[in-house]
């Protein structure tokens, strides 16, 4: 199954830009919206043709969203009825049930600065599943060893599920996950709101690629 492409936006103009780039999902990075959120919501709310995630990062996970879990629902709340899928960090999982209620998937999401060891990555799919629908696991590598068993986990875990890597080190390894089923992948198309993103244009090469050589494998 081929991945989905989501480009994440945080402005009006990355948004009027990644419509034009057809991609799968849509990412708003409300967190990094600023004084421009209110112009971003109106933009949004004349827009329903691509489906669109709603995400407030907390700092602690590589965002700028500093408040509480309550201050988090109060932000995120309005932007419930526009978006098919919200991001939920763990913290923020006591509202998963308010949210599926009103007919939205929940994306429950990890953003771990080190890598965890395979009884741990086990641990953490089987949370975040329990409050989410898709969950989300991006971590840290510090060697070929650890996109290793990222790539493993991500091979056999249940699906679906999302996986990448944070930072420039070994962002190849987010185009890795995808070929060994993760669910999707972050990109930008000029603006990355994460180090290490790609240009969607890079990643639909970078996919396209490493599919066809594997289909090449197996004849």
């Amino acid at each position: 199954m081929k991945p989905k492409f989501i480009i994440s936006v945080s402005s009006v103009e990355d948004f009027r830009v990644a419509t034009e780039y057809n991609p799968d999902l849509i990412e708003i990075r409300i967190d990094l919206s600023g004084e421009g959120e209110e112009a971003l919501f109106d933009s949004c709310s004349n827009y329903n043709s691509i489906p669109m995630i709603g995400t407030i990062r907390s700092n602690c996970e590589g965002g700028r969203f500093d408040g509480s879990p309550e201050e988090w629902y109060e932000m995120i709340k309005p932007w419930i009825p526009l978006c098919n899928y919200i991001d939920m960090e763990r913290p923020f999982s006591g509202f998963s049930s308010d949210i599926r209620s009103l007919g939205k998937k929940v994306i429950s999401s990890v953003h771990l600065d080190y890598m965890p060891g395979e009884t741990e990555l086990q641990s953490i799919e089987e949370e975040l599943r329990k409050t989410g629908d898709i969950p989300k696991i991006i971590v840290t590598p510090d060697n070929h060893e650890d996109v290793l068993l990222l790539s493993r986990f991500t091979l056999n875990s249940p699906k679906p599920l999302i996986t990448g890597v944070m930072g420039n080190n070994y962002r190849w390894a987010r185009a890795l996950c995808c070929l060994f089923g993760s669910y999707a992948v972050f990109c930008h198309t000029g603006s990355p709101s994460s180090e290490g993103q790609y240009h969607i244009d890079e990643m639909r090469q970078l996919i396209s690629l490493l599919n066809n050589n594997h289909d090449n494998l197996l004849q």
